[in-house]
Formats: structure tokens, C-alpha cells, sequence
């Protein structure tokens, strides 16, 4: 305190991180243009951290938490335990582009281009056009894809992929593991192959 860098933590130990992501979402969230994807977000994060006094939640916690990848067999597990035809195909394109789910279940024929291996995404969740290079199994899974009627690629809203994968991942006996996570899982398998 003689220096003047003292700081209390009186409230932070009084406080629990559900009570903090509670307040964000009343007095902050209201507030934005999109809420749903934050808030799938904010319950992921309550069901991880909700209970933990604000004090105590350390940058290892959160770690842990952002560095979750499949553990060896669970994608094939995944796959195999799903009731969903369309949710293999979504899961593995996931893995090999790194694709978020809505960018995936808003994805329309017209804009993949097999022949140059990429596919674009006109609006991102950053409002900014973007072109997602395709490895040689994501080209094979999209050109093996039956065709269906209308535009789009897959006919699952995002939050029905989801409740798939949660589902999927409960019968594979997996836990710990969000739809999410498969984009972490692609960008840690992107970076390892340089």
C-alpha cells in the first residue's frame, strides 16, 4: 500500500466467475448486433468455470481450457457414434479447414471451387470476405457430398450441429469436448504441418 500498488482482491474472492459471466451477459451482451454465438460461447465457459471464485481462476485454467484437443481414436469414435448423416461430413471439414459452424452450415455450392482447392466465405463473423485453401481431404469430402436441393452445402442450423456433436460425443463416451474445440483441433493440426 506504501507504494501505492496494493490492489484488493477482496471482491474477486467473493465473486464467482457464473456470477461475472452473469453480469456480462445483462449488461453487456444485451447490447450487440449477434448474441446467440456469444452466448453458446458464455455457457461453455460457465459449465467450465462457473463455480471458481474469480480469485482463484489462474491463466493455467485457462490453458488448459483453450489448448482441449481430440485425444488419439476420439474423432473416429465421434464419427462412428453419430445418428446424423451430415454431421461426419461437417465434423471432418471442420478439422481439415478450421471452419467455424456457422461459416460451414452457411456454406453454398457457389462459392467452392474444387479445381483451385479453395472455397470462399463472403461474411465472416468479422464482417471481412474470406478464402479457406482446401487440403486434399476436404476437397474429397465436398466433391463426394450428394447434392441436395437449394443452395447450401448442408441443411443443419448451427445450433443443430451442436446438440449433434454433443450427442455424438456422449455416445462415444467423451466428455469434455465442444463442437468448438474442432477449430482448435484444426488450427493446432494446420500449424504442426508448418
Amino acid at each position: 500500500m506504501a507504494r501505492g500498488v496494493f490492489r484488493s482482491v477482496a471482491e474477486a474472492e467473493k465473486t464467482t466467475v457464473g456470477e461475472v459471466i452473469a453480469r456480462y451477459e445483462a449488461e453487456i451482451l444485451i447490447g450487440k448486433k449477434s448474441i446467440a454465438p456469444d452466448r453458446a460461447r458464455l455457457k461453455t465457459l460457465r459449465e467450465e468455470f462457473g463455480v471458481m471464485m474469480l480469485a482463484s481462476l489462474t491463466s493455467a485454467h485457462v490453458a488448459r481450457f483453450r489448448d482441449r484437443r481430440l485425444q488419439p481414436g476420439e474423432l473416429e469414435r465421434i464419427l462412428a457414434s453419430t445418428e446424423s448423416k451430415e454431421l461426419g461430413a461437417i465434423v471432418l471439414l471442420a478439422v481439415e479447414t478450421a471452419m467455424r459452424r456457422s461459416e460451414i452450415a452457411g456454406l453454398v455450392r457457389s462459392n467452392i471451387d474444387l479445381k483451385k482447392r479453395i472455397l470462399v466465405l463472403p461474411d465472416t463473423k468479422n464482417g471481412e470476405r474470406r478464402v479457406v485453401p482446401l487440403s486434399t481431404k476436404a476437397v474429397e469430402l465436398l466433391a463426394g457430398l450428394p447434392p441436395r436441393i437449394g443452395r447450401r452445402v448442408f441443411g443443419m442450423a448451427p445450433d443443430s450441429i451442436s446438440q449433434a456433436f454433443e450427442r455424438a460425443c456422449a455416445r462415444a463416451g467423451i466428455e469434455d469436448l465442444r463442437y468448438h474445440d474442432l477449430r482448435h483441433e484444426a488450427a493446432s493440426r494446420l500449424f504442426e504441418r508448418g
